[in-house]
């Protein structure tokens, strides 16, 4: 009797058939999405348990709260207190979280950009990742001088800009401190950085890759038309969608902050605050609508913190509810229902209500199966 002994053909084709069956079901972007959180969520609940503070460890219990959160991208904790390490191991799972949000969205979107195979998959994940990273570091850079005062050492000062610079494009709504950002409330760095980041965030990949097309196209290849004529009706329809939910947002959450002193300035003594001056002035009303701006961008599931919530109406809370509802786009890392799905029940609505003449129900800029598609997740939602 041979040791080593050839192996019976029956047995070998069974192999080969149990590793195609799983090379399949890895080939799915459904399956690497849900084993890559799951995988995610398992590791960070350990590195919480292990690096979570300086005082007793987290339980179990929070780590998995904690990690689930982050790696879902949801920004939720209850744990308040983490060391270095701790806020590293934070990072990096909102980090590799989102990464595998934004790659999936794109998949679902676009699979041409990667093809159907292994490797096409793997080219989008190296895309995302590095098109995420770039831009993050292009906003930690911003970001470095807001520290001077507060932290000390150039790692450490990088070190928590990057994180901000991540939270907001990222929407990962994780704050280092209690108080969140509110000591830079009116900063001008803040707002012309971290806006712009979660704004970008929030359009999602497939549509910044196809503004990039275009734009590269009509700058460097000399081709004729202006840049947004080239956008597909995706993307014109979360470019159209990200500037009237930031409009209502911005209308509605300011609004409602100017309703105390519209009630003074009609004398008849109704306001929400005491705290509140009986005059509205002009100083006032421009700090009024910055915090509306960043609200109406911040609520879209971004979940950075610059101004104290009881400070905020009752209209404004509805429109930040609201705003967090709908989220961002499919391929971005916010969650809600997506922009997209409004954008699509909206267009369905308006063509069935006023039906142009002229106007084919095919030439739409939405398909009927991405109509139902949307009523699918709205309902969802709803219920």
């Amino acid at each position: 009797m041979h040791i080593f002994e050839r192996s019976c053909p029956a047995q070998d084709q069974k192999r080969s058939m149990c590793l195609s069956e799983v090379l399949r079901v890895l080939s799915r972007p459904s399956a690497l999405l849900v084993g890559a959180l799951l995988s995610l969520i398992i590791v960070g609940t350990l590195l919480l348990r292990v690096v979570s503070g300086s005082g007793p460890p987290m339980r179990w219990i929070d780590a998995l709260f904690t990690a689930t959160s982050a790696a879902c991208v949801a920004g939720l904790s209850v744990h308040a207190e983490l060391d270095g390490p701790g806020k590293l191991v934070l990072g990096l799972l909102v980090q590799l979280g989102a990464i595998v949000v934004i790659v999936f969205g794109t998949w679902m979107i676009r699979p041409p950009v990667g093809g159907g195979s292994i490797r096409g998959f793997l080219r989008v994940v190296g895309a995302v990742a590095g098109v995420t990273l770039a831009i993050e570091g292009v906003g930690a850079v911003f970001l470095y001088g807001l520290w001077d005062d507060q932290v000390d050492g150039l790692v450490r000062r990088f070190g928590l800009s990057f994180f901000y610079a991540m939270s907001a494009f990222c929407h990962g709504g994780f704050d280092l401190a209690p108080e969140g950002l509110t000591a830079h409330r009116y900063a001008m760095r803040i707002h012309s950085v971290v806006l712009p980041l979660i704004f970008l965030g929030g359009l999602g990949f497939p549509v910044l890759l196809d503004l990039y097309q275009s734009c590269r196209d009509r700058w460097f290849t000399g081709s004729q038309g202006r840049c947004p004529s080239t956008l597909n009706s995706h993307s014109q329809l979360v470019l159209v969608m990200t500037a009237i939910l930031y409009i209502v947002g911005l209308v509605v959450i300011g609004a409602g902050q100017l309703m105390p002193y519209l009630y003074e300035w009609l004398h008849q003594g109704v306001t929400a605050h005491a705290a509140h001056p009986d005059s509205l002035k002009l100083e006032t009303a421009a700090r009024i609508l910055v915090d509306a701006s960043f609200l109406s961008f911040s609520s879209r599931t971004a979940g950075l913190t610059l101004m104290p919530m009881d400070e905020l109406e009752a209209a404004g809370r509805w429109g930040v509810m609201g705003l967090m509802l709908v989220g961002g786009s499919i391929g971005s890392p916010a969650g809600g229902m997506t922009s997209t799905v409004v954008a699509v029940l909206v267009v369905a609505v308006l063509y069935s209500v006023f039906k142009p003449r002229g106007v084919a129900r095919s030439s739409m800029l939405v398909s009927s199966t991405a109509v139902r598609q949307a009523a699918v997740v709205f309902t969802c939602f709803g219920g």
